[in-house]
């Protein structure tokens, strides 16, 4: 990594990240993805993205699943005026 970088963080550059949310087959990894999103510094646009992938996948897991508890703990966490 380039520490003298000096352009600033967009939230473009955890697309990768909420792509692989969006389309990976494993729930797991999902979760990985959008948690690991959420530990940049993103704006509203960014935050707003990723509450597709984190819902959708909590509609997808079966009531009281460990990694659906998982997930809605990490949707507890996501900052309420981005929604």
């Amino acid at each position: 990594m380039n520490r003298s970088r000096s352009e600033a963080f967009t939230d473009l550059w955890v697309k990768p990240l909420l792509d692989l949310a969006e389309n990976f087959p494993s729930p797991e990894v999902q979760l990985a993805a959008i948690t690991a999103a959420a530990r940049f510094p993103l704006g509203r646009v960014g935050w707003e993205k990723m509450i597709g992938p984190g819902w959708r996948l909590i509609m997808r897991l079966p009531p009281g699943s460990p990694l659906r508890r998982r997930t809605l703990a990490f949707a507890a966490g996501v900052p309420l005026l981005s929604v």
